[in-house]
């Protein structure tokens, strides 16, 4: 970001495979803080289904990568990571967050959580009209931009967990 990182994004839209742990990471100024939330706005909230969710800051990138994608982690050098999955339309949890699977019902129990197109063996997600992952910093503002500098290095140029290397822009593999 030439003008310093984002005060606030929202990502929208969103399809990707439940399985693909689609990790982003932002360096912001050291000391900044997150309220990082998941919402759907065509949700009725009851004691079994929840229509936002408030993201935990965890310890470790690899938490992230694991997690269900309720989390993110900030290293000492301000570098800010999470899990972006694909949304359910209906819900964000079951009353807990859940990243659900290809299989799983959305809350009628009538069709599948995730919208996808099948034929002959090839299966693509659909994106869900609505849900919202949205990532507010809580840093000195310039405009729509945190204001003070970030490092130019970071802790996580390596992004392949220990024990491999990285190949490819999306491809960690082993020796």
């Amino acid at each position: 970001f030439l003008n310093g990182p984002p005060k606030e994004m929202k990502f929208t839209l969103v399809e990707v495979d439940p399985d693909t742990p689609l990790l982003v990471s932002i360096a912001y100024p050291i000391g900044t803080t997150f309220d990082i939330v998941a919402s759907t706005p065509y949700c009725w909230e009851d004691e079994s289904v929840t229509c936002n969710a408030t993201f935990q800051q965890v310890s470790s990138i690899d938490s992230v990568r694991t997690s269900e994608g309720n989390t993110y982690h900030v290293s000492d050098d301000g570098v800010l990571t999470f899990r972006i999955i694909m949304p359910p339309s209906l819900s964000v949890g079951r009353p807990e967050f859940f990243k659900p699977t290809w299989e799983d019902l959305d809350r009628t129990g009538e069709y599948f959580a995730l919208d996808r197109f099948e034929r002959g063996g090839l299966r693509l997600p659909r994106l869900a009209w609505g849900p919202e992952l949205k990532v507010t910093a809580s840093c000195e503002t310039s405009g729509a931009y945190c204001a003070a500098p970030t490092n130019a290095a970071t802790s996580i140029d390596d992004v392949c967990p220990e024990g491999y290397t990285q190949e490819a822009y999306d491809r960690c593999c082993t020796a």
